[in-house]
């Protein structure tokens, strides 16, 4: 099990992210794709044009059910951000019970504009010992610009590289 943390640009985020994401598709048997930033469909369609092979991976989006009418889709789960509690408990289901060993998480800065950063932190130190007990892989993404942002500056203590 490895945390790791990816500092991106905002100038080219979508592309070093479903790069470093297709790099991590051909290591990985099965990935949970967290997206705060886009839906399920725009996650599949990025995987999709880059490549991908979508057929691993499975979805828990937060953004769906902010916006648009949720309807089925296969490998998706959709989420709400008000509970995290709620959100890690359904993350370490579909973790257990889609056998996932990478988990991509899609952005911390996104997770930023919903919650503080204590209750961020504080899910965090939650999640990342399951995911070190069951041997899973955690890469998360965050922006350049929230380089000095507590929540930021806590993942990198706890990652075992940041790029």
């Amino acid at each position: 099990m490895k945390t790791i943390l990816h500092i991106l640009p905002y100038e080219n985020y979508n592309e070093k992210a479903f790069s470093i994401t297709k790099k991590l598709s051909s290591k990985s048997k099965r990935i949970c794709y967290v997206t705060l930033n886009k839906t399920c469909m725009a996650v599949h369609e990025s995987l999709k044009n880059n490549k991908i092979d979508i057929k691993k991976f499975y979805c828990l989006d937060s953004v769906t059910p902010n916006l648009f009418k949720k309807k089925p889709i296969a490998n998706c789960v959709y989420i709400d951000l008000k509970d995290l509690s709620k959100f890690a408990d359904t993350l370490l289901n579909l973790i257990k019970l889609k056998k996932i060993d990478t988990v991509v998480l899609d952005s911390l800065s996104s997770l930023l504009v919903y919650k503080p950063t204590k209750d961020i932190i504080k899910l965090l130190e939650y999640i990342v010992p399951f995911f070190e007990e069951l041997k899973i892989n955690l890469i998360i993404f965050a922006l350049k610009d929230d380089i000095g942002n507590p929540s930021v500056k806590q993942v990198k203590m706890m990652a075992a590289e940041s790029k």
